[in-house]
């Protein structure tokens, strides 16, 4: 028999449904659906109630939807993988323990090869690779923590991923508190608070991201800051000022990296930012004012008097 070449990829072979079907003296009805699924999200949504992490509502939802027309109340077999382990992340368990028996230097090797593999894209060992490693990363942890991991689909790192596309601006944040029904920004500093607004905008980006993500949902007022220097946390509104402010900085973020070369060193009084920046290992402005200074002093040598 065909498979679905429309609405469904081509592993999905409706002959195993239908053979089921006949055996079990079932009736068989296929549905090759074929949704605009972006316009499906808010009603799946409304429908769920509360977020929830389930890649199956879209399928779901439609073979319920086509299936009203003649029944209300339907019996799937949802439950039936988590009673009789069919799914890897159960078989990932007993993997685990087999190779936690492995010599310390073998699971090195592994890991490392694993981690350094590419994703191999467009070919058929993508889904492979990728199960493989999602496994050697949760392999060393404890039984509990290790079962957790298979079945999430993002870390903690990725669960705090900001983006907007708008801004055309990614990164992380470190807390994200809700308080009366809205989502607070929290950053953490190492230091003491500064008297620029650098940290503001940071944390104002974090916000404007934030809020691209939620559409329709009030504007985020305030976020916090904690510096751990002085264990302090500031609590930073987010006004139209800041909010302008952080905008002209993400746009000239964009035209210094558009330069064909970087902008020189600050010139003081601003160079009292230097030491506390995050950035001086890379920006080095001692060392290139050092270097610009020699490069000068050269150069004077060999012109004429």
């Amino acid at each position: 028999p065909e498979k679905y070449r429309k609405g469904e990829n081509t592993l999905d072979d409706p002959a195993v449904a239908a053979r089921l079907a006949a055996k079990l003296g079932c009736e068989n009805q296929q549905i090759v659906v074929e949704p605009d699924v972006a316009n499906l999200l808010p009603k799946l949504c409304w429908h769920m109630d509360e977020p929830t992490a389930d890649p199956a509502i879209v399928t779901a939802f439609l073979v319920c939807q086509e299936a009203s027309r003649d029944v209300t109340v339907l019996m799937s077999g949802v439950g039936g993988d988590e009673l009789f382990g069919g799914y890897r992340k159960y078989a990932a368990h007993y993997w685990a323990e087999a190779y936690s028996r492995m010599p310390g230097w073998m699971r090195g090797a592994a890991e490392c090869a694993i981690a350094r593999a590419p994703n191999m894209r467009g070919s058929a060992m993508k889904g492979r690779l990728r199960l493989a490693k999602k496994m050697f990363r949760s392999a060393a942890l404890a039984r509990e923590e290790r079962f957790i991991r298979n079945c999430t689909y993002l870390d903690d790192r990725q669960r705090g991923g900001l983006y907007s596309e708008e801004l055309r601006l990614s990164g992380f944040t470190d807390v994200i508190e809700e308080q009366g029904g809205l989502l607070i920004p929290v950053e953490y500093k190492h230091g003491q608070q500064g008297e620029w607004l650098n940290d503001a905008i940071q944390l104002c980006a974090q916000a404007l991201c934030l809020e691209e993500r939620l559409p329709g949902k009030a504007a985020i007022p305030y976020g916090y800051i904690f510096y751990a220097g002085s264990r302090r946390r500031v609590q930073v509104d987010f006004s139209a000022e800041l909010r302008e402010k952080t905008r002209a900085a993400i746009e000239l973020a964009f035209q210094v990296a558009a330069l064909e070369k970087p902008p020189l060193p600050l010139e003081p009084p601003l160079t009292a930012r230097c030491p506390n920046c995050s950035l001086v290992s890379l920006c080095l402005p001692d060392e290139v004012k050092l270097l610009r200074s020699r490069k000068e002093k050269a150069l004077a040598n060999t012109l004429p008097d």
